[in-house]
């Protein structure tokens, strides 16, 4: 007998949300991130109706979106979702297969120029602002012993709050990361764009910072050099500084530097420096 499938859209409020989750008995495990991630959006009036189904099989078992109605749960807010009903179980082991989009992919529809490092710069200085280091190839984004996610959302609309600043930094750093690999294009943008949009150095500072590092111009103050030759000896060697190390030795140089004072050596001392931030 073929399965008769329902969709409609419905108004999904917390209430409602909760008695959905009592139907969910066999699904895979929450990731409270994602969660933490969706409830944030739908705090900021980001969440959209899309066609991403919230889906039930033909028992009646919650196949497809906990973690929305989760956080739905968790944020208070009311939001539309497209809610489909009668599903083959077997339909569960096709879902999610595909091809994940991203903000860049978002961009990019948009036409933005250079959109996924566009996006890799939004993202760096979000994180950045949570006072918190990404790591390389991972979506999350660590703290500590778990995991934030920055969600598609939240980089495009910080991008288009300041979509001129970010086309400029964009080609900044491009022009940086031409010039010399120390960083990667999205530190380069990233760390500029916090330290200018985030706690308003002005832009030329923050360039200027960088252009000293990557030698595009005369350096004025010594721990820059000393900055740029950490980094380049942790490039040739084996036993790699890890993310947080070299971003709070950036954050070291940049506090020496824009205080205008000098140093005889720069390191990372945990003990002195596990608190330390961007003056």
């Amino acid at each position: 007998m073929e399965n008769k499938v329902t969709s409609w859209v419905e108004h999904i409020t917390p209430q409602v949300a909760q008695v959905y989750l009592t139907k969910n008995i066999s699904n895979r495990p929450v990731k409270e991130a994602i969660v933490d991630m969706y409830a944030q959006q739908m705090l900021d009036g980001q969440w959209t109706l899309s066609n991403d189904a919230i889906t039930f099989c033909e028992d009646g078992e919650l196949m497809n979106g906990q973690h929305r109605l989760k956080a739905v749960c968790k944020s208070g807010v009311p939001c539309d979702f497209l809610v489909s009903r009668g599903l083959p179980r077997k339909a569960f082991n096709v879902m999610d297969n595909g091809y994940n989009r991203t903000a860049g992919n978002a961009l990019f529809m948009d036409g933005v120029s250079g959109s996924n490092n566009v996006a890799a710069i939004v993202k760096r200085k979000l994180v950045l602002e949570r006072k918190m280091t990404i790591v390389p190839g991972n979506t999350s984004v660590h703290g500590g012993a778990s995991g934030i996610k920055v969600g598609n959302a939240q980089i495009v609309a910080e991008y288009y709050k300041h979509k001129d600043d970010y086309d400029r930094i964009y080609r900044d750093a491009k022009s940086l990361y031409i010039k010399s690999r120390v960083l990667a294009l999205s530190d380069y943008g990233g760390f500029i764009a916090h330290l200018n949009l985030s706690i308003k150095h002005p832009y030329d500072t923050a360039l200027g910072f960088f252009e000293e590092l990557t030698e595009k111009r005369k350096v004025t103050n010594d721990v820059v050099t000393m900055l740029r030759q950490k980094i380049i000896n942790d490039k040739l060697s084996q036993n790699k500084m890890t993310s947080s190390v070299k971003q709070k030795l950036i954050i070291k140089a940049w506090n020496v530097y824009v205080s205008c004072k000098s140093v005889k050596r720069l390191a990372y001392v945990e003990a002195n420096d596990k608190d330390l931030w961007f003056l």
